[in-house]
């Protein structure tokens, strides 16, 4: 699952504005671009199946980058325990501080995760980094095709 749908369904939007088949550059950007984007969902399906949690949701943000998005309960779960629960599963960095962020209802300030539960802690880890740098890369491969085939 992806939340942020309204940044990844702009940055998609611009990514296939010109039809295919008309520059073979923007063509092949476009395809890294939906390749990456793939990956980051494999990503956030793997972490999900094969740790039984299911907090962790896959986020885009404003910005164009996929994080991770999880409870903070399930974090600790993760961290704690990843390796038992599958060897090939990443180490999960969390992005800014940790300990303000609380499950329960005393810490007003902490995001709450999409179905209104517990707050979030939001975390990437070096696979999903080389996915959003892939997923830039095209994009920025795309921005230029396009500008060149609409003189902007």
């Amino acid at each position: 699952m992806c939340t942020g749908r309204s940044s990844f369904s702009a940055k998609t939007r611009q990514v296939f504005a010109v039809k295919s088949g008309v520059d073979a550059f923007l063509d092949i950007a476009r395809r890294n671009f939906c390749e990456a984007t793939e990956a980051a969902h494999e990503l956030i399906r793997a972490v999900r199946e094969r740790t039984v949690l299911e907090s962790p949701r896959l986020d885009y943000t404003a910005n164009g980058l996929f994080r991770i998005k999880m409870t903070r309960s399930d974090f600790s779960r993760y961290s704690v325990n990843a390796s038992h629960f599958d060897a090939s599963l990443p180490a999960l960095n969390p992005l800014g501080d940790v300990s303000a962020v609380h499950d329960d209802v005393n810490g007003a300030t902490n995001e709450r995760d999409d179905e209104g539960g517990g707050r979030v802690i939001k975390c990437t880890c070096d696979g999903l980094d080389v996915i959003n740098s892939r997923c830039k890369e095209a994009g920025d491969e795309v921005r230029v095709s396009f500008n060149l085939h609409t003189g902007n």
